[in-house]
């Protein structure tokens, strides 16, 4: 099985190679860089998460949207996406359980949850633990959500389970 890792630099997303556990990778194969493609939307692309269907999540900056797009990136026919989410405004990192996604809202420091219609479910906040809460990413070994503050003296990752409790 392949795994890809998905990347956004500059405004385009590249994809490379990453190794599974348990197969060796083939050499030439582990990081190759695979190419590039410009999302839809007119924004920024900031946070992105791959959906589990073969699908991307991707979070737009500026304009405010998600969007579920394939890995071309073009839009995929939903009657929900792109979507405004209404509680979030400038939003950072996505990432998605199966059933929801989570939206980090940067200037609010809290992460908003969102049914797979893109209906506003909650929210909890982070600004306890984080002055910056950008990146995040959902560890489905342990049903878990990673966020990145990358701001402060060290940088770190804050854990916290679905419904916001901090770990």
């Amino acid at each position: 099985m392949r795994l890809f890792r998905f990347a956004m630099i500059l405004g385009v997303v590249a994809v490379t190679v990453v190794p599974t556990f348990g197969e060796a990778p083939e050499p030439e194969a582990l990081g190759s860089f695979l190419g590039l493609f410009t999302p839809v939307g007119s924004g920024l692309p900031r946070g992105l998460d791959a959906d589990g269907a073969g699908h991307l999540i991707m979070t737009e900056l500026i304009a405010d949207r998600v969007h579920l797009i394939d890995t071309a990136g073009n839009t995929v026919a939903s009657p929900t996406f792109p979507c405004v989410p209404s509680a979030s405004t400038v939003q950072g990192g996505v990432a998605t359980d199966g059933v929801s996604f989570y939206v980090v809202d940067t200037p609010a420091r809290q992460i908003d949850i969102y049914d797979a219609s893109c209906q506003f479910v909650s929210s909890f906040s982070v600004a306890g633990q984080s002055t910056f809460p950008d990146g995040l990413t959902y560890n489905r070994a342990t049903a878990t959500l990673f966020m990145g503050d990358p701001v402060g003296s060290p940088a770190h990752l804050h854990e916290y389970s679905p419904g916001g409790v901090f770990l």
